[in-house]
């Protein structure tokens, strides 16, 4: 989330007389996030979140609502897409496609604790097991060969050392040889900003524009690297909570286990580029983030000892 299309009230208010949500009280940019913009919106009937997509074409966003909607009717709660007088999902604000969503309740942990991560870990399970049986035609954007053209692009900007870590990794990762493994519908972004709590339980997930057909264990890896840190160090108590948690709902098979270290080194290089990326060139907007690569660069050492 972030804010790169400015909205003005005029604008968002002849964007609202297509909807039943009655008359507008208020909204404000929200600044987490890198790829979309999003305001709160506010009218007599509540709060909701508006998106704006800046980059996904409308067939993909498409594709992304319909997970969203399968989701909710398998008690995975998600921001759900509101649907317009004309019965459609999908519309146009200052000429970006835009979806407004239902709001979800809750913040964000900043210090996720030894709960947190057997929560994070069953709810992780649970979406995998719900989606087994449901097709997804979003391959995953941020693979190896991703990894390879990123570095390509920014490796005349990084320092030595840097560029033969990188290099180093890429390289194990194109000469390791990956089993085949369980593999369905992945979240591919399921950090702390990305799932909400109230009361000490989850109460909703965001942001599935990373979501992909992927190998699973690359979902549980991207999570164990945000959500099991200690003073920015993996922490082997929480990584053992959350696994022990998904477990309870999909056991591991021996393939995975025996592979997770490799999985856990190439989502902490794909978010060490992609972090890179930002902050060598960043993108201009009213409200943004950028987030410090050195976080996954510390956790790719941690991973490759």
């Amino acid at each position: 989330m972030a804010v790169y299309t400015t909205v003005t009230q005029p604008q968002l208010k002849a964007f609202l007389k297509n909807y039943r949500l009655g008359q507008l009280v208020g909204f404000e940019g929200i600044k987490d996030g890198i790829d979309n913009s999003n305001y709160v919106v506010t009218t007599i009937q509540g709060n909701y979140i508006l998106t704006l997509f800046e980059k996904l074409p409308p067939e993909q966003i498409q594709d992304y609502l319909k997970l969203l909607l399968y989701l909710k009717k398998h008690n995975i709660t998600c921001p759900n897409p509101i649907a317009n007088n004309r019965s459609d999902l999908l519309a146009l604000l200052n000429k970006k496609p835009a979806v407004l969503f239902s709001f979800l309740n809750g913040a964000a942990v900043t210090e996720p604790g030894i709960e947190h991560c057997q929560a994070i870990g069953e709810l992780l399970a649970k979406m995998h097991l719900s989606t087994q049986n449901y097709t997804f035609p979003i391959q995953n954007n941020h693979d190896l060969n991703w990894c390879k053209h990123t570095f390509s692009k920014i490796q005349k900007q990084l320092g030595k050392d840097d560029c033969n870590i990188l290099e180093d990794e890429i390289n194990f990762q194109i000469a390791y040889q990956c089993p085949a493994l369980p593999n369905g519908i992945i979240h591919g972004d399921l950090f702390q900003d990305n799932v909400f709590f109230q009361d000490n339980k989850i109460s909703g997930i965001l942001d599935f524009y990373d979501a992909c057909t992927d190998v699973y264990l690359l979902d549980i890896a991207i999570t164990i690297n945000d959500w099991c840190l200690e003073k920015k160090q993996i922490n082997a108590e929480k990584v053992n909570n959350l696994l022990s948690s998904y477990e309870k709902i999909r056991p591991l098979s021996e393939f995975e286990k025996q592979n997770m270290t490799a999985f856990l080194r190439l989502a902490a290089l794909r978010f060490w580029l992609s972090r890179l990326s930002h902050q060598l060139s960043p993108r201009n907007g009213e409200l943004t983030q950028t987030k410090n690569p050195l976080v996954f660069k510390k956790i790719l050492l941690q991973h490759r000892q």
